[in-house]
């Protein structure tokens, strides 16, 4: 079944509430992780930023900290989407539609450091497939292939 579904103001994902849970969980966990280490005075944990380093083309990768606030921005922007109650996420702009893929991304990148390749394939295939659809959902809303704000 897919998760993602277009709109007229843009896509809406259908999830179960543990699945609200694991996105509510991770998103938050790794923004508690990114505010440790941004806070932290000396130079960010380089395995950490791993996390937002291959989203940036190298002829423009940013100083790490300013990198990993960026990604603290863009998950606490899809964290803002989710519900309180209910399974239903409603994605209306462009930029909300990147901060849910690229969160995406970032739970998948912690759960591959911290599960090291032991159990847990089912979930980074999961998510993969999510952002995924989600892309696929929001493409009739972009331009070349790029969402845009609405």
């Amino acid at each position: 079944m897919r998760t993602w579904e277009q709109t007229s103001t843009g896509v809406r994902g259908r999830f179960t509430p543990e699945q609200i849970w694991f996105f509510r969980t991770n998103f938050t966990d790794i923004l508690a992780l990114l505010d440790e280490v941004i806070a932290a005075s000396g130079p960010p944990d380089p395995g950490f930023a791993l996390l937002v380093w291959p989203k940036l083309d190298e002829a423009v990768k940013l100083p790490a900290r300013t990198a990993l606030t960026s990604s603290r921005s863009m998950l606490l922007q899809a964290l803002h989407t989710i519900p309180s109650a209910g399974n239903s996420v409603r994605i209306e702009s462009g930029s909300t539609t990147w901060a849910w893929i690229w969160a995406l991304q970032d739970v998948r990148a912690v759960l591959v450091t911290r599960l090291a390749g032991s159990a847990g394939q089912q979930d980074l295939d999961w998510l993969g497939q999510v952002a995924s659809e989600l892309a696929e959902a929001a493409l009739p809303f972009s331009d070349v292939g790029r969402p845009i704000d609405s």
